[in-house]
C-alpha cells in the first residue's frame, strides 16, 4: 500500500488511500474513504440479503459492490373477519407497535355462561342442568345409549286406543290399554260395539242364498232362484240336464255344446247344426203373465233362431225369433207381435214380458227402457216347454245362456242375472 502526500503546509488532513488489492470492478469513488481506516469490500456472503429482506427505504451493497434499496413493507394493524377463528397476516416488518384483532358478533354476555369470562367479556347466561337418566323413557333428564328419554308424540294414545292388557308409555309412566279384543266378527249378530276385530268374519251368508250379480258382505251370489218371483232359472254354463230352479229335464240336440269364445266372458250354449234344438220343460211357467230373460248372440250368417212354445207358426203365439238373414227380432204373444233389431255378433240380454189379463206385451234390451204393446186380443197360449235353437237346416253360429222366467209382468231380470256377459 502506497501513501503519498505533498510538500508544504497541509491545512487539513486529507488522506487518500489507494486500495491496491480491491477488485477493479468497484467504483473508483468508493475507493476514497474519508477515514484513516481503510475498508475493502471483498469476499462472498454465505446468506446474502435480497431487496425483499431489507426494510423499504434502506440501502445496502451486495458482494459485487452494487448499491441496492430494500423493499420490505412496514406492517400495519390486522383485523380478522367476523367469526373467523384464523386468518392470514400480510408479509412485512412489525416493530411491536401494531395490533392483531379477532372479533365475533356472537361474543356477547348473554351467550356466555354466567361467571365465565371469554376474551374479556363476562357471561350472564344461566346454565340449565339436568341429571343423567337412570331408567328408560324418563323425562327431564339427560339421555344416554342405555337410558333414552321418552319422546312426546303429537297425538299420544289414550288407554282406549291400545289393546286391553297391553302396556305403553305416556306421561313419563307405564300405562295399560283398555280396548276390548272382540276377535272374529259374527255377521249374524248385532254389532257388539267398538273394539279390536282380527279381520275374520263368521256366519257369512251362503252364495246360494244371494242372487246372481249381487254381493253381500263380500259373498257373490250364485242363485238367481233366490228371488221368490223367479219360477225358472237355467245357467247354461254347465249344460246340466236339471235347471237351477224349476221342474223337468232339459234335453239337448247332438251338436249343442257348452263353449267359451267369440269374446264371451264365460261359457254359453253354442248351436252349430241346423234344426238342432234344446228343449226346456216349463210346467211351472205361467203362460198368462210373466217375464223371461236370456242372453242371446247371433253371427253374420245366422239363418234364424227361435225361443218358442213348440207351435211358433200357429196361434195363440208364444215365440221369440230372429228373422232369417236379418238383424230383426220379434216377440209374438197371443195374436200380436212386436219387432226390434240387434246387430250381428253383439251379445245382448233380452227381456220379454207378457200379460194376458192386461192384453199387453213388452220387451227391452240390456236393462234399458221397456217398449210396450197394448190392446192385444185372443186366448192365452199354452207353454208345455220352450224350444230353443236355430230355425233352419243351415249351420248357424247361435249362442244362448242364462234363461230366467218370473211370474211378474216386466220383472227386472237384468238385475237378477248372474254374469255381465255370456
Amino acid at each position: 500500500m502506497l501513501i503519498g502526500f505533498t510538500r508544504g503546509l497541509i491545512p487539513a488532513v486529507a488522506v487518500v488511500v489507494f486500495v491496491a488489492g480491491c477488485s477493479p470492478s468497484i467504483n473508483e469513488k468508493e475507493k476514497v474513504i474519508a477515514s484513516t481506516a481503510a475498508v475493502c469490500q471483498q469476499g462472498t456472503a454465505t446468506a446474502p440479503a435480497s431487496a425483499a429482506e431489507v426494510l423499504s427505504g434502506k440501502e445496502f451493497w451486495d458482494s459485487t459492490g452494487a448499491k441496492l434499496s430494500g423493499t420490505m413493507a412496514v406492517g400495519t394493524n390486522v383485523n380478522g373477519a367476523d367469526g373467523s377463528a384464523s386468518f392470514l397476516i400480510s408479509q412485512g416488518y412489525y416493530d411491536g407497535t401494531k395490533t392483531c384483532n379477532v372479533s365475533d358478533s356472537d361474543l356477547i354476555q348473554t351467550n356466555i355462561v354466567n361467571g365465565v369470562t371469554i376474551l374479556g367479556i363476562t357471561g350472564t347466561a344461566n346454565l340449565e342442568t339436568h341429571s343423567a337418566c337412570v331408567s328408560g323413557n324418563q323425562t327431564g333428564c339427560v339421555s344416554s345409549g342405555s337410558f333414552p328419554t321418552q319422546s312426546t308424540p303429537a297425538t299420544p294414545p289414550a288407554a282406549g286406543d291400545v289393546l286391553s292388557g297391553k302396556q305403553y308409555y305416556a306421561g313419563g309412566a307405564v300405562q295399560t290399554g283398555t280396548m276390548t279384543n272382540r276377535g272374529t266378527f259374527d255377521a249374524t249378530a248385532s254389532f257388539p260395539g267398538a273394539g279390536y276385530y282380527n279381520g275374520a268374519v263368521s256366519n257369512l251368508p251362503n252364495a246360494a242364498d244371494i242372487v246372481f250379480g249381487k254381493t253381500i258382505l263380500g259373498v257373490a251370489g250364485s242363485a238367481a232362484g233366490a228371488d221368490p218371483q223367479v219360477l225358472f232359472y237355467f245357467d247354461a254354463e254347465s249344460k246340466s240336464a236339471t235347471p237351477n230352479k224349476g221342474n223337468g229335464v232339459i234335453t239337448y240336440g247332438a251338436s249343442v255344446a257348452a263353449v267359451s269364445g267369440i269374446g264371451m266372458q264365460e261359457n254359453s250354449l253354442f248351436f252349430s247344426v241346423g234344426w238342432d234344438w234344446m228343449t226346456v220343460p216349463t210346467s211351472n211357467i205361467d203362460p198368462t203373465i210373466g217375464t223371461m230373460g236370456f242372453y242371446f248372440r247371433k253371427g253374420n250368417n245366422d239363418p234364424g233362431s227361435y225361443v218358442h212354445n213348440g207351435t211358433p207358426d200357429t196361434g195363440p203365439y208364444f215365440a221369440f225369433l230372429n228373422a232369417f238373414g236379418t238383424d230383426e227380432l220379434s216377440f209374438r204373444y197371443k195374436n200380436s207381435d212386436t219387432t226390434f233389431t240387434v246387430s250381428n255378433n253383439v251379445t245382448v240380454f233380452v227381456e220379454l214380458a207378457w200379460n194376458h189379463p192386461g192384453n199387453s206385451l213388452a220387451w227391452r234390451v240390456n236393462g234399458g227402457s221397456w217398449s210396450e204393446t197394448t190392446g192385444l186380443s185372443g186366448a192365452a197360449p199354452t207353454i208345455p216347454n220352450l224350444v230353443i235353437g236355430p230355425n233352419d237346416g243351415s249351420a248357424p253360429p247361435t249362442y244362448f245362456d242364462q234363461l230366467i222366467v218370473a211370474n211378474v209382468y216386466k220383472k227386472d231380470l237384468y238385475s237378477v242375472r248372474h254374469k255381465t256377459d255370456f
